[in-house]
């Protein structure tokens, strides 16, 4: 009987290997209202459905690389806070958004990711650093034209550090013509149907860069990180 046991188990152990069962893994997430608001959960949504993922937010709105209140939300304040807590995270995505053009220059924002890039593989060198780039904003036509360059400064620093880069500013799919679709009340953060768009491209990216579960059963949550 013993015997029989052990050897179900095994077979069980095998069979759960072969289909690449595992237990839900953190993502954590930083980065300003685009990355937290409501809406977003559309987006995480399919994460979670793609790879049974917990998202741990440590967002909040006008959070930036640089910008924060008194620096004491600024994205690099919230990943020592994600370095520091308990939780293991298999990435740490960093959703860029708009909160740093107003005050700071392209090449601070890119000395800024720089040095979050180097915080995060010194903290937790067996997780991935993931970024994603600022999303347009065509209706808000001075930002979004002031924006092009700071993400061209993202590009280029990801692509200088090896760090994964889904650009959302060309790739989303989001022009002038169809913003309107994909923009909320206040024209400029994306709505529900903004965030389902660029959802498969965010799935794709993450796809490639994080071991997918064939078994993922879309239960796990999205956890909001406590400040």
């Amino acid at each position: 009987m013993q015997m029989k046991k052990l050897i179900l188990g095994a077979a069980i152990g095998l069979s759960l290997a072969t289909l690449g069962a595992e237990e839900p893994f953190n993502v954590a997430v930083f980065g300003g209202s685009f990355s937290v608001i409501r809406p977003s959960q559309v987006a995480k949504d399919e994460w979670r459905k793609a790879f049974g993922c917990r998202v741990v937010d440590f967002g909040r709105g006008g959070m930036g690389f640089l910008n924060g209140a008194a620096k004491t939300n600024d994205i690099p304040n919230q990943i020592r806070k994600a370095l520091a807590s308990k939780r293991r995270f298999r990435a740490f995505v960093l959703w860029a958004s708009t909160n740093d053009i107003h005050k700071y220059t392209p090449a601070q924002q890119n000395e800024a990711i720089s040095n979050c890039v180097a915080m995060i593989r010194a903290g937790a060198p067996e997780a991935k650093v993931l970024f994603f780039a600022s999303m347009p904003c065509p209706l808000r036509r001075e930002t979004n034209a002031k924006l092009e360059a700071f993400v061209a400064g993202q590009l280029a620093t990801c692509a200088s550090l090896g760090v994964p880069c889904l650009d959302l500013y060309h790739d989303s799919g989001i022009t002038a013509e169809n913003a309107a679709l994909y923009a909320g009340k206040d024209k400029f953060h994306p709505n529900e149907a903004g965030y389902a768009r660029i959802a498969p491209l965010q799935v794709a990216f993450l796809r490639k860069h994080l071991v997918p579960s064939p078994c993922a059963t879309g239960a796990a949550e999205t956890v909001r990180e406590v400040r």
